[in-house]
This record gives structure tokens, sequence and C-alpha cells, in this order.
């Protein structure tokens, strides 16, 4: 027998995990798992990595976020309102798929942020369609509201079950089945108690509490391991990861006082991926049992090989492989055709146009070049075109670059080669084109308008630790400074 861990973070849990997905998935493949989740807090920016290296390696992947639940509506930013709860959500198909990707989107958004990317319940519950979820740990609101007066963290501490059992609300049955209640009514049969173990009191607790409530209410009990690193040899660089995140030395851990504990410096030791026999000292059959239940449920395909592209809507009824060759053939003349080299140029053009109407990019080229005529129209400054696009004579007659690819011997195959180009892969090449910052609203504003908001996408870079900068904050977390450090 085996289960499915369902609720693991990897490097993208941004400061607060250092496993990397080629190293989760061997962990599992080790183990007999063939199916494995991805459920990072509050984004899903390693989705592709993950589910391409889950098939290349014949697990099957399972696509979730844990998500942040605010109290109230995530537009009220006040203090009482900064409290989130963690609830972890799994798509079971492309449109919970969708429904996720909303879900991250919004609550990421500017309206919706405040120190965490959250959502309140009822702003999540018109996207639930094709979505499990899973109560998530004793962040969840399903735990914390079972402790009286703000004593959950107090309840985290505590070593002794008796003291944290103390520390329940006197009507913490009502509590727990009243709260769950708010999460049946959106998720319905998809909506799944989560336990976990991982050496504190407040889970014992917490674990009675949700069998009791699974007894009450009938709804499955799964278990999980709330893995933040893959293998158990791992923890001191989890430890460390998170210790830099939070510019916190281990001195400084150690001297802090139990009031200024978050849980930030529990026991790392036990957040891996398990075996079946280390789960089964805690948990019933029935509970790990559940876990292959909803993985059954779960099978989500990931459309990587198609480019989606708005329409650029053409005058005249032109269609846009006839307009991109018009305006080209309108721009072919001089300065930027010099006289004597025309019938040079034009070959070049002709046959780049050819390579690109050829592979469906005229409404690619189209559009770059209607934000830049946008620009140039509204007196925005933009850069001459980096990169390899300064191979392409289209977008130089275009004006969407500056740069003459004939004059410097500039290749078209550098920027875009067909060969390259596949039914199974396709990517667009790159166009950078640079906008004064001071009117970048502007021109995403235009974007928006005449595309629609819903074709636009902000692009998120993730930057790593680099080899000398990471040796600086683990000397800095361990108190090794000066010549020590040499």
């Amino acid at each position: 027998m085996n289960y499915t861990p369902l609720h693991n973070h990897l490097h993208t849990s941004i400061g607060d995990s250092i496993g990397r997905p080629e190293d989760a998935i061997d962990r599992a493949k080790k183990l007999g798992m063939d199916t494995l989740a991805l459920t990072d807090h509050g984004n899903m920016f390693g989705f592709v990595e993950f589910y391409e290296l889950c098939k290349k390696n014949d697990i099957r992947p399972i696509l979730g976020m844990e998500i942040y639940v605010a109290p109230q509506h995530s537009s009220i930013k006040t203090p009482e309102n900064r409290k989130n709860y963690h609830a972890v959500l799994l798509a079971k198909n492309n449109q919970g798929l969708k429904n996720l990707i909303k879900i991250c989107s919004i609550s990421n958004s500017e309206q919706s942020f405040y120190y965490k990317p959250r959502l309140s319940l009822e702003e999540i519950a018109p996207y639930s369609e094709g979505l499990i979820c899973l109560t998530a740990c004793i962040q969840s609101e399903l735990c914390v509201t079972l402790f009286q007066n703000d004593t959950f963290k107090v309840a985290t501490l505590h070593k002794d079950k008796n003291e944290v059992e103390k520390l329940l609300v006197s009507n913490w049955e009502e509590v727990l089945l009243n709260n769950i209640s708010k999460y049946r009514a959106i998720f319905k049969d998809d909506l799944y108690l989560e336990i976990q173990k991982a050496g504190m009191a407040i889970q014992d607790v917490y674990i009675d509490c949700m069998r009791f409530a699974a007894k009450e209410t009938g709804i499955p009990i799964v278990a999980t391991c709330d893995s933040h690193f893959p293998n158990p040899e791992d923890a001191i660089e989890q430890e460390l990861i998170v210790l830099i995140d939070k510019k916190i030395t281990m001195e400084e851990k150690a001297n802090m006082i139990d009031g200024d504990m978050d849980g930030t410096f529990r026991d790392h030791s036990q957040y891996y991926i398990r075996t079946y026999d280390e789960m089964k000292q805690y948990f019933t059959e029935e509970e790990l049992e559940n876990t292959n239940v909803v993985a059954s449920k779960c099978s989500v395909t990931l459309d990587l090989g198609n480019i989606y592209l708005p329409k650029f809507i053409c005058p005249d009824g032109q269609n846009s492989k006839e307009f991109l060759t018009k305006l080209c053939n309108e721009r072919f003349c001089e300065p930027k055709v010099p006289s004597d080299k025309q019938d040079v140029y034009r070959k070049r053009m002709e046959y780049e146009l050819e390579v690109i109407n050829n592979a469906g990019l005229a409404d690619y080229f189209l559009i770059v070049w209607d934000i830049c005529n946008f620009c140039d129209t509204e007196g925005i400054y933009r850069g001459p075109g980096r990169g390899s696009v300064a191979g392409s004579i289209v977008a130089y007659i275009l004006g969407i670059t500056s740069v003459d690819s004939i004059k410097y011997d500039l290749p078209f195959e550098r920027f875009f080669n067909s060969g390259r180009w596949t039914e199974t892969r396709k990517k667009l090449p790159d166009i950078d084109t640079d906008f004064e910052k001071t009117r970048r609203k502007d021109v995403i504003s235009y974007i928006s308008k005449k595309y629609g908001s819903d074709k636009v996408a902000h692009i998120s870079n993730l930057n790593t630790m680099k080899l000398k900068a990471a040796i600086r904050d683990v000397f800095r977390v361990l108190n090794i400074e000066g010549d020590r450090q040499k």
C-alpha cells in the first residue's frame, strides 16, 4: 500500500521551502509513488516546470495552491483583516485549473493583496467549480478559531497535549462544525478534512477534533505531511532558508521569547515527504487511502503546445497576412532602404514575410507594431529594440526596431528559426521593447482597452540566490563574521 502526498511546497514557495521539483519527484519515485501534488503558498509559479518534470518521469502531477483566506472581503485592508487562514485547493480538471488561476490572479491583485495574496471565502465561492478543498494545516480557520482569545500562538508552543486542550474554547465542537459548514456549502463533496503530525502537541489535539468532526459530518479525512523539503536530510538547509528570509540568526532564534514566536521557528525536521510506514504510525489506513481517492479525482492537462493571441483587426476586410505585407510594402522606402540595395532588402523582406506568415505570426507582428505606433503617436519614448529581434528586417521596416539587420549583418534565424517551430512546441520569438517608465501605465491601458484586459498579463521575475550572496547569508544566520568568514 501507499499514499499520495497532497500537500507539498517547493522552492517557488519563496522563502519557505528549499525543495526542487526534480528532488521531490525523485523522492516520490524512490518511495514507489506514482502521483505528486504541488501546493505552493499563494502562487502558481512552479506549475509548468513541475508538470513537465512529472510527465517526463512518469509521475502524475496534481496542481494546486495553498491559499490565504481573509476573514472579511479582501478589499478591506485593516489590521483586523490582516489575519489570514490557510486552505489547500487542488484542480480536479481543466475547469478547476482555470478557476485556480482566477483565484490566484485576483488574490494577487492590487485590490486584494494585503501583506499576502488573499481572498475571503465569499470571493472564492464563484470559482469553486472543479476544485477540491483540503482544510490545510493548523493555520486553517478550522484550527485557529478553536482557541480562546488569541491563545493559538501559545498553543503552538506547548509540548503537553493536556495543556493545549485547556486552551480550547468551551464550545469548540459548535465552532468547528459551524466553520466546516461554511466550507462544505462551497465545495460540497469535494471538501476533505486535513490532518498532519510533525511533532507538535497542538496537532495531536487538532487530530482529535477533526476525527470528531468527521464522525459528525461524514466528511472524509486525509492525512498529509505538509512537506517543505523532499528528503529528511534537507532539514538544516530548510531552517537556514527560513531564517535568511526572516533576517534572523540562529542565536537570535534561540533567544526569542515565547511570545515572539509565530510558528516560523518550529522544528523543521519533520516537514519532508514521508514514507508510508512513517505515516501509518500516526494515521489510519482509511485516512491514508483517502489521499489516493482525492488523487484519483484529479486529472489536469496543461496545454503547452499552442499560442493564444488576440486577433488584430485589419482594415478593409483584409486578413493579417495581407495587411502585414501591405504595411511592409508601404514602408519599403528611403531612408530605411538604400536605393542601391533595394533588391537585397526586398528579397530579405519577402523571405521573412513568408516565414512569419507560414508560422502564423502575422497577428503577433501587427500587435507589436500597433503598440509601437501608439507610443510614437503619443510621444512616448521607447527603445530601439533589444536582443535577437534586431535580426529582423521586417521589424526594422515596420519601425518596431531602429536597427538595420542587413547593414550590420544580423541573421533573421537568430531571432526566429522555423526549424524549431513545431506543432507540439511553439514559442513566440522575443521582441523586447522598452518604454519610458513614467508612461508605462499609458501603454498598458491602451493594450487592455484595445485587445481586452483578459488578453493582457504581467510577467513576474523570480530571482535565485547566487553563490556569493548565499554564502554571505548563511554566514550571517550562523553569526560568522569578519576573519572567520575568510
